[in-house]
């Protein structure tokens, strides 16, 4: 009930983090530092959200997808069921669904296309705040002059294939910001389109 609180809680969060992270870059800073930093600031964060619904009894929850870019080289972070994209020749997704029906897959107990029609497929097994377990999944990665990373809510992926992906945010046809803008709103018309009713959100960052 509380989902549109702790998501703006994360944002502030990390846009305090960020800013002074700037502020502080030239201090040798490195992408494993940033990462540790980063991750350190959104468990104490989920610690006090878990503390607030225990005194409240309201439950708040977020997912999410952070993407940490600096010299060449990019960080994750990442909780819930938002991905971010890998695009070259082709999307690839870097994230892990946290849902029930991805632990289903991976164990074995469902198959990748009985997971797309299943009830479950929108319940987490965990995000920031609301669930007892907070394990995000974290990686580091290089990034070359071109690539393309795209971060989505699940009701922008739900109704798109990798191949469409690709299609839509192929590094050469994206040649300027505006370009960029404009994918994204034909993406998210289509996503529509097939009858998407959950929230929509997407980001396109193409690496210099």
């Amino acid at each position: 009930s509380g989902g549109e609180i702790a998501g703006a809680t994360v944002v502030c969060a990390l846009k305090s983090w960020f800013g002074y992270q700037c502020d502080a870059v030239h201090e040798a800073k490195t992408i494993g530092a940033l990462s540790q930093s980063c991750a350190q600031m959104l468990k104490t964060l989920n610690d006090n959200l878990r503390q607030y619904e225990m005194r409240h009894k309201k439950m708040m929850g977020t997912t999410l997808s952070c993407l940490i870019a600096l010299d060449g080289e990019y960080a994750i972070i990442h909780v819930g069921d938002s991905r971010i994209y890998h695009i070259r020749d082709q999307a690839v997704q870097l994230t892990t669904d946290h849902t029930v029906v991805s632990q289903a897959v991976a164990e074995g107990r469902m198959t990748p296309q009985e997971a797309q029609v299943s009830r479950d497929r929108h319940k987490l097994t965990q995000c920031i705040g609301a669930s007892k377990r907070y394990e995000p999944q974290t990686c580091l990665g290089r990034m070359l002059p071109g690539d393309v990373f795209l971060l989505c809510s699940d009701g922008f992926w739900h109704h798109l294939s990798p191949a469409e992906m690709q299609r839509w945010f192929s590094p050469g046809s994206l040649t300027s910001d505006a370009v960029i803008k404009d994918r994204c709103e034909q993406a998210i018309r289509c996503v529509i389109g097939r009858n998407e009713k959950d929230n929509i959100s997407a980001a396109v960052i193409k690496a210099l």
